[in-house]
């Protein structure tokens, strides 16, 4: 019974996550491939959502990106990996 329960947790965060993708990830990045999105394309993406009153959710999209370009085994990329979510405010930080 365990299984089943966190069987359908994981599906309804998975439709989760397609809808924060679809709404809001997919529509600001357009066709871009990963490597050609921007740490701009991405405070864009945060600033937009945050400016709509969604704080929460811009913080959530921020996770959603980063778990995506740590999934694609750490290729180097402008984007997520440089930015921190302050307050919901997404800031772009100096690699150390």
């Amino acid at each position: 019974m365990v299984h089943l329960v966190e069987a359908d947790k994981n599906k309804k965060y998975a439709a989760h996550v397609e809808t924060r993708l679809e709404g809001d990830i997919i529509t600001h990045v357009g066709t871009k491939l990963p490597a050609e999105i921007t740490r701009t394309d991405l405070i864009g993406l945060l600033q937009a959502v945050d400016e709509r009153g969604a704080r929460d959710i811009a913080r959530r999209n921020l996770q959603i990106v980063r778990q995506i370009y740590e999934w694609g085994g750490g290729q180097r990329t402008p984007g997520p990996g440089h930015i921190e979510s302050s307050g919901g405010n997404a800031t772009p930080t100096h690699p150390q």
